[in-house]
């Protein structure tokens, strides 16, 4: 609330709100939905993983883990989606 004088209603108080980069996701609009925010994250994996397939981790913001598992090739530029990872 702002400065409140006698015989006048309290004014707005405005702030902005910035949010830093993180160093290893990124927010993106959700498709589907345009009220939730996707968490989008790349991982490197080696030429030996995406023809055999591998069985990652990836720590969540939070601290959870998220296991990221995969058999057989993996095509380049794939996108798999976790459900309900996101933010809310």
């Amino acid at each position: 609330m702002g400065d409140e004088f006698y015989d006048k209603a309290a004014s707005d108080l405005l702030f902005e709100v910035r949010v830093m980069p993180h160093a290893l996701f990124k927010r993106i609009k959700n498709e589907d939905n345009g009220l939730m925010i996707d968490l989008e994250v790349f991982v490197h994996i080696t030429l030996e993983e995406a023809l055999l397939g591998f069985d990652k981790q990836l720590k969540h913001l939070d601290g959870h883990m998220v296991d990221l598992i995969r058999s057989g090739t993996t095509q380049p530029g794939l996108r798999e989606k976790y459900h309900d990872e996101g933010m809310p």
